[in-house]
Parts: C-alpha cells; sequence; structure tokens
C-alpha cells in the first residue's frame, strides 16, 4: 500500500513539475518594488488588492468577509441564527520555477447547507485552506479538485451531501492550455475535513484520486468533466456541469452526476437551475435537483431566492427552499449579510 501511494504521489508530481518547467519561461515578472515615499508599495503584476511586504519582493493580499444569517427550519420546528467569518492571506513572487504563491483561510467552517437536509453543522475555528501553489502545481490542504457546483444559492451543492470535501492533497490544475481549456489531476487523503492534522495513508486509508477537464471564458459559458476515485474502496463519483449564457443578463446551470459506493449501491443526480440580472444590483435564481439510488429514495430539492447590493461588498441575500430528504417534506428560509473585502 505504501509502495502504491508514494507511486501515485510521484507521478502526480512529476507531471505537475513537468507542466510548471514548460511554463516557467512565461511566468509573470513581477518588478522589483521601489522605496515607498509614505506606506505600503502596490504590487499590481498579480491582480488587484496586492502590496509588497516591506523589505522583500513578494507581494501579499488580504481579504475575507463575515456572513449573518437567520432563519428558519421545519424539519427542526425551529429558528436558527449564525455567523460565519473567514479571512484570506494570500501571497505571490517569482521565481525560476514559475510564480510562487500560497494562501492561509482563516475561518469559521460553517457550512449552512446542512441545514437543508435537516441537521445543525458543526462550528469549529479552525484553518481551513492552507497550501502552497508552483505555477499550476499545488500541494497542502485545499478544495477538492471536483466541481462542487449544483444549484445557485446556498440549499445545495456537494457537499451537502458528502459533507466538507477539503483534504490533504497534490497534484496541479493548468488552465492555459489554449481556448479556455484546463485540466487537472490530483492525490487526495480520503480521509477528508481533518485540517492540519497528519494524514496517515496504510490499510483503511488508501488516497482518492481527482481528475478534471474543462472549458472557460466562452461566449456561450462554459462546461467541465470531474471525477472522483477512491483506490481504498473502488467507489467513484463522475459528475458533468454546464454553466451556460443564454443572453446578457441570463445563466442557466445543468448538472449531471453518477457514482457507485460499496455501501450504499450506485446513485445519481440531475440538476438545472437559472439565474437573472435584473439590475447592476439585484439578481434572482431558482433550481430544482432530483437524487435517486439503490439505497437513497427519490429526493428532490428546490430552492428560489434573491440578491440585493446594498453597497459595494455588502449585499443581502434571501433564499427559501424545499427538500423532502429524510421521506419528510421540509422547507426552510434564509435571510443573509454578507460584508467582503
Amino acid at each position: 500500500m505504501k509502495k502504491s501511494f508514494l507511486t501515485l504521489v510521484s507521478s502526480t508530481f512529476l507531471l505537475a513539475a513537468g507542466i510548471v518547467s514548460a511554463q516557467a519561461a512565461d511566468a509573470i515578472v513581477a518588478a522589483p518594488p521601489e522605496a515607498p515615499a509614505n506606506g505600503v508599495q502596490i504590487c499590481d503584476a498579480f491582480g488587484t488588492g496586492y502590496f509588497y511586504i516591506p523589505g522583500s519582493e513578494t507581494c501579499m493580499k488580504i481579504g475575507g468577509r463575515i456572513a449573518v444569517t437567520a432563519g428558519y427550519d421545519s424539519f427542526l420546528d425551529a429558528g436558527y441564527s449564525s455567523v460565519e467569518a473567514r479571512m484570506d492571506v494570500d501571497t505571490k513572487s517569482d521565481s525560476e520555477l514559475g510564480t510562487i504563491g500560497t494562501k492561509i483561510r482563516l475561518s469559521s467552517q460553517g457550512n449552512l447547507d446542512a441545514y437543508t437536509l435537516g441537521g445543525v453543522p458543526n462550528r469549529e475555528e479552525g484553518v481551513e485552506l492552507a497550501y502552497i501553489t508552483v505555477g499550476p502545481a499545488f500541494a497542502g490542504y485545499k478544495e477538492s479538485l471536483i466541481n462542487k457546483d449544483i444549484l445557485y444559492g446556498d440549499s445545495l451543492d456537494l457537499e451537502t451531501y458528502l459533507g466538507s470535501l477539503n483534504t490533504t492533497t497534490i497534484g496541479f490544475l493548468a488552465d492555459n492550455l489554449g481556448g479556455g481549456f484546463y485540466a487537472g489531476l490530483a492525490v487526495e487523503n480520503r480521509d477528508r475535513d481533518n485540517g492540519l492534522e497528519t494524514a496517515v495513508y496504510r490499510d483503511g486509508n488508501a488516497p482518492d484520486i481527482a481528475g478534471r477537464f474543462g472549458i472557460a471564458g466562452q461566449s456561450w459559458g462554459g462546461a467541465d468533466f470531474s471525477a472522483l476515485y477512491s483506490t481504498e474502496t473502488d467507489d467513484y463519483l463522475l459528475k458533468a456541469t454546464a454553466d451556460l449564457k443564454a443572453f446578457d443578463k441570463a445563466d442557466f446551470r445543468l448538472t449531471a452526476g453518477y457514482g457507485d459506493t460499496d455501501n450504499a449501491g450506485d446513485y445519481y443526480i440531475l440538476a438545472a437551475a437559472g439565474k437573472y440580472a435584473f439590475t447592476d444590483k439585484v439578481s434572482a435564481f431558482t433550481g430544482v435537483s432530483y437524487l435517486h439510488g439503490d439505497a437513497i429514495e427519490d429526493v428532490w430539492t428546490a430552492n428560489l431566492g434573491a440578491s440585493y447590493a446594498l453597497a459595494t461588498n455588502f449585499d443581502v441575500k434571501g433564499e427559501a427552499y424545499y427538500t423532502d430528504w429524510k421521506s419528510d417534506d421540509t422547507v426552510g428560509t434564509k435571510l443573509t449579510f454578507v460584508r467582503s473585502w
């Protein structure tokens, strides 16, 4: 098992290293920082918000958000309120290998999707993301490579059913293959959502393999295909997602997924969702999904919601949802104020 795991990691690392080497010559070159006359020196080579760390050639960006939510869930027959907070610290710098980056996210790690299925999410503050990037290669604790999107809004994505998919991983995601195409491959720890705890690979915890391929930035939108395979149990998940632009103000999302597990047999999910921007500040969305499997009764989930920009980077979102998960008709509402920076 150890030899198998090392082979998987080595292959992924060598493939990523080859891509990094091929792209190093085209790396973005940040101009050396000039001595600031007053305060921080802006670094615009890597996008908006970056500044030079004083005394170095490394650029940093600090961001985050606070979300305050109140809602009602009929399965619990109770109202609830919740506060989610997160802070992101990103760094980037040039090197002979290309652009080297890091990301750290401190977060309350709350997932209010759990209310959609009649449960209460755990609330533990800690490190949600911590990883290194070298060109398209990455290593550390981060989101799974697979596409999690299902509906718009906060009612349903893959993590609603599977829990957090964040994991210790190594892999690559190359997004400049030409014509908008991108592709990625990663080795992921199947014992997920353990933060920065040491990942031990042995019988009972062989790694997962994740892959993703797609196209983005087209006039019609984009589409991708992602897959997750467990080398421990032979479980797998295949998922196709299309984000389509019907016209300037309307977007649609179509999702189809199929999987197989030892303990629950095979299952599939189908979903369709749409959103419309009435103005630059007001938008609305709706969607419906259907889940069926050998060990899962037919499950329908639907939502309807809207978002309004009260000010720059300050939004209010309202959403109503329905599901018959656990054989009970469940409805809920939530109102969320989000301040991001």
